[in-house]
């Protein structure tokens, strides 16, 4: 069964979370971003592209109906990324595990994707989402590893015993264009140890004679 029905307040939310006209509610609010981008779409296209755009409409289907279950707005989509707003982390993240667990288990073609997600203050307008929040999601997409899943801090702080997956701390990453480092946690666990065993490699002191 979904995790997102199993908690009949996310629903709730989610009525609320809209106004009357689809719209979010204008003006600045705290919501859980989510972005998702496909990995290697610009080669498969190069590659085939009548079968890439078959892959990524078939990832969409997958990814539109977990996001709308768990509550989320899409508010951003440029053919290989999905930008979607949450009325919590618990929402958001609940639907970023369905996706990537369905994605990942898919017996048709689709795309493996990065999902990065923080909770944070945006600005909201009739045309467009704006503020730290969105930019420190879109920062941790990249770092997460294929089909799997990068969250900040706080967005982990916020889910403590209420999902069944369990994220990974892989340590405080400075990111482009953000001041303060940021407390990064990884799914699955597996591909944490290795991002920080990765990290750690390309740290570490090289001494020359």
């Amino acid at each position: 069964r979904h995790s997102c029905d199993l908690l009949s307040w996310r629903r709730y939310s989610a009525r609320n979370f809209k106004t009357d006209s689809g719209r979010n509610s204008l003006g600045r609010q705290l919501a859980a971003l989510f972005v998702a981008d496909a990995v290697g779409f610009s080669r498969r296209m190069e590659e085939d592209e009548a079968a890439a755009l078959a892959a990524i409409v078939a990832s969409r289907k997958i990814i539109d109906a977990n996001i709308e279950l768990c509550g989320g707005e899409i508010i951003q989509t440029a053919g290989d990324s999905v930008i979607a707003m949450f009325p919590s982390a618990v929402a958001s993240v609940s639907a970023a595990i369905a996706i990537q667990h369905e994605l990942n288990n898919s017996s048709t073609d689709v795309f493996a994707f990065r999902i990065g997600q923080h909770f944070g203050d945006v600005n909201v307008t009739d045309t467009d989402v704006l503020g730290d929040g969105l930019n420190i999601a879109a920062r941790l997409e990249p770092l997460a590893p294929t089909g799997g899943v990068c969250i900040s801090g706080v967005v982990a702080d916020q889910i403590v015993g209420k999902v069944d997956s369990r994220f990974s701390s892989i340590g405080h990453r400075k990111l482009k264009n953000i001041e303060r480092s940021i407390e990064v946690f990884c799914w699955p666990e597996k591909a944490a140890r290795d991002l920080r065993r990765r990290h750690a490699m390309r740290n570490w002191p090289i001494v020359t004679g």
